[in-house]
């Protein structure tokens, strides 16, 4: 067994709108959607945000952003 330790998503925020990019295009696939971009507000919202918990809120977060678009941008 091998333990890997990864740093919190709040030490790392430049990494935030790499990961919602990759959220986004992969629950759009899964759900049929095109989604061309986050509005600019969102994606400073969700970059200032500090995610306590760990990467998967943010994947959660981005998943329910795509399931109730209605658009190209979310």
């Amino acid at each position: 067994v091998v333990e890997i330790t990864l740093p919190s998503i709040r030490e790392r925020r430049q990494d935030v709108p790499l990961l919602i990019d990759f959220f986004i295009r992969d629950f759009a696939a899964k759900n049929n959607k095109i989604i061309m971009a986050v509005a600019p507000e969102a994606m400073k919202l969700l970059c200032s945000y500090s995610w306590p918990v760990h990467v998967r809120q943010l994947m959660n977060v981005v998943e329910n952003m795509v399931v109730t678009a209605t658009g190209k941008i979310t």
